[in-house]
């Protein structure tokens, strides 16, 4: 297998932290990515927003619509028989909560407090809107919120791309996302219509990414799985998005981690390649977030990983702690991962930086959380055992083939050793558990 030069990416910095949050990073203005078939080598580009906000304290988050969520069965049946409103009533009152929406744009940075008291007003005309919806019947919602999606007006809210941990938005950055993510949970059908319409030709970010999520929540079947992983390879070739590095983007990275294979992998790895105006690696969000991301895939996947990066050794020869971080989760338990661990120790090319990286961590299960769009957590798997870790390290260290990894070798022993001593003082329990996420978008 031989890796393709990775593509052309430079994306404003937003990261997508371990523990699930999405923490904010300064911006980088001005860097490109050289060696791309796809763009123009030196090319460089400036972020227009110079930082993301992240949700407002007081907020709290919109009620979910039936459905907005789940994984999408069939569409609910209609609630409150005695309720009247029409979808040309209802049609009216979205056009309402637009006007309230474009007068708002107005009124942002007259006054020290008005940024705030705006996003306090869009949130309100989105509970608003969402209460409309609920109290009508499904199909009338639907009805409604069709009429306003094929209008193609828009507006903006103020507020930016935020999905909760169900995947429905917590923040919306425009009416038309608003529209979208409720009816997810309306009509199964029409959802997935509006997706294939969106994704024919991109408009926004945020609609492109609500629209791979609701083929992902639609994809147990895997019929969405070739359009969902050429709309993720449009998305990050998209120059006007990296020029602008919207959140949705960060966010809709989760449904490369929901279908988890080679080509997701090989594109999340291209992004890690990013370099800055001098050549020198991009410290900006989006490489922490494909990181995170790529952990994740190989948490839920070793065998994958580790087949790949044995397959080609080039492969993440650009992220070398990268790369020795993903070979340290590989699940020696299994005869070909501890032979492709095995070779991997072997290998001379490796820098010091990534022998470290290595070392430092195996084995590693630990859990990686990160965005929520697509993807649910469940507790499946137990934690590595030290002691039986600890068994593998010491005949690697008494097998003269290692004999260069000595060193290495005996930070793992020491720090295994460590482990094993403190698991043995624990009393008796039940065996330790950790997280890993799944999802129906693989459609396995």
């Amino acid at each position: 297998m031989t890796t393709a030069p990775p593509k052309t990416k430079a994306l404003s910095p937003v990261h997508l932290a371990a523990a699930g949050t999405l923490m904010i990073a300064a911006v980088i203005a001005g860097f490109s990515l050289g060696g791309s078939p796809k763009a123009a080598s030196g090319a460089a580009f400036a972020p227009s927003r110079d930082d993301m906000k992240a949700p407002h304290p007081l907020v709290v988050p919109l009620p979910a619509l039936p459905g907005v969520g789940s994984n999408t069965g069939p569409s609910a049946p209609d609630q409150g028989a005695a309720n009247t409103t029409t979808a040309e009533q209802l049609a009216v009152k979205i056009r309402s909560m637009a006007a309230r929406l474009t007068a708002l744009q107005g009124q942002r940075g007259l006054a020290p407090t008005s940024e705030a008291q705006s996003r306090r007003t869009a949130f309100e005309v989105l509970a608003d809107l969402h209460q409309c919806l609920r109290d009508a019947p499904p199909s009338v919602a639907a009805a409604a919120i069709s009429a306003y999606l094929d209008s193609k007006a828009d507006v903006s809210t103020g507020l930016d791309f935020f999905a909760g941990a169900d995947g429905a938005l917590v923040e919306a950055p425009s009416l038309r996302t608003a529209l979208l993510d409720a009816l997810a949970g309306l009509d199964a059908s029409k959802s997935a219509a509006y997706a294939h319409e969106v994704l024919a030709q991109p408009q926004s970010p945020g609609e492109w990414a609500l629209a791979m999520r609701d083929l992902a929540r639609q994809n147990a079947d895997g019929s969405h799985t070739a359009e969902l992983s050429q709309a993720l390879e449009k998305m990050l070739d998209n120059q006007d998005w990296l020029r602008t590095a919207p959140r949705a983007l960060l966010e809709a990275l989760d449904v490369a981690v929901a279908l988890g294979g080679p080509a997701e992998f090989q594109n999340l790895g291209s992004v890690l390649h990013l370099q800055d105006a001098s050549g020198g690696p991009a410290g900006n969000g989006i490489s922490n977030a494909a990181a995170t991301a790529l952990e994740r895939m190989t948490y839920r996947n070793p065998a994958q990983t580790v087949r790949l990066l044995e397959a080609d050794p080039s492969l993440l020869a650009w992220a070398p702690e990268e790369r020795g971080g993903l070979m340290a989760r590989a699940n020696t338990a299994d005869p070909g991962q501890r032979a492709a661990v095995e070779s991997y120790l072997l290998r001379t090319d490796l820098p010091p930086e990534e022998v470290h990286a290595f070392a430092s961590t195996f084995p590693n299960s630990t859990a990686v959380l990160g965005g929520t769009l697509v993807s649910n957590e469940v507790t499946v798997q137990d934690a590595v055992n030290a002691a039986e870790a600890l068994a593998l390290v010491e005949q690697w260290r008494r097998d003269p083939r290692f004999q260069a990894r000595r060193a290495e070798l005996q930070q793992i022993s020491e720090r295994l050793a460590g482990e094993a001593r403190a698991a043995a003082a624990m009393p008796p329990g039940p065996p330790a558990s950790v997280v890993v996420l799944a999802s129906s978008a693989t459609g396995s």
